[in-house]
């Protein structure tokens, strides 16, 4: 796996984090709720669950590479353009990006890391967004060292962006700077993806 493929990884994963949604606001509420503690405990178990569906999905698509080559085609076809989809989405509501927060509720520290496993194990979206990245970046040549690279830095990202995330809202102020950038993250994000996507459709094309 060479560099330039490895710092995409970091770049879309990390862009996929920061995008407002469902396990950004578990963050926040655990966070804001009880404490930095819950927050980082969210983060990772939330990473954890990601990483799970990033190891399956890319040794799921080395399978098909190596066995089923037309499959994978259609499969990474169907991959840009729903990440060109995501971009093109991510512009047209960047004004509208909001940082959701729902009620503070009271967690435990178990509690609070079995929602960030759970709020990431049972979104489709995670694992749809998985599916069309890796789809992007996975070649013949890889080996299953680089499939576990790659898994690894989708946990890692998504583990240490949202632990930020909890470490500063622990300070107060923060939540403020977050709301009023969050536009900009969606129209970095949207022209991002559709690069990707973009250059996953070239190289479909043109071997």
């Amino acid at each position: 796996m060479t560099l330039a493929v490895w710092l995409s990884a970091c770049v879309v994963c990390a862009l996929g984090a920061m995008s407002p949604g469902p396990s950004l606001a578990v963050v926040i509420r655990n966070t804001v709720s009880n404490g930095g503690r819950e927050g980082v405990a969210t983060a990772w178990a939330h990473a954890v669950g990601v990483g799970l569906y990033a190891l399956a999905t890319t040794f799921g698509l080395a399978a098909l590479i190596i066995r089923y080559r037309g499959v994978f085609v259609v499969v990474a076809s169907a991959g840009a353009l729903y990440l060109a989809w995501l971009g093109i989405q991510s512009l047209r509501h960047a004004g509208d990006a909001e940082i959701p927060v729902r009620e503070p509720a009271t967690r435990s520290l178990f509690d609070a890391a079995r929602e960030g496993f759970l709020i990431a194990c049972l979104n489709p979206k995670v694992g749809l967004f998985s599916l069309a990245v890796f789809s992007q970046l996975l070649t013949p040549s890889m080996r299953a060292a680089d499939h576990a690279i790659l898994a690894g830095t989708a946990f890692a990202v998504d583990g240490l962006w949202y632990s930020m995330v909890a470490a500063l809202l622990s300070h107060s102020g923060w939540i403020v700077l977050l709301r009023r950038r969050m536009h900009m993250v969606e129209r970095v994000s949207g022209i991002i993806l559709i690069l990707l996507a973009a250059a996953g459709a070239t190289r479909l094309v043109w071997g």
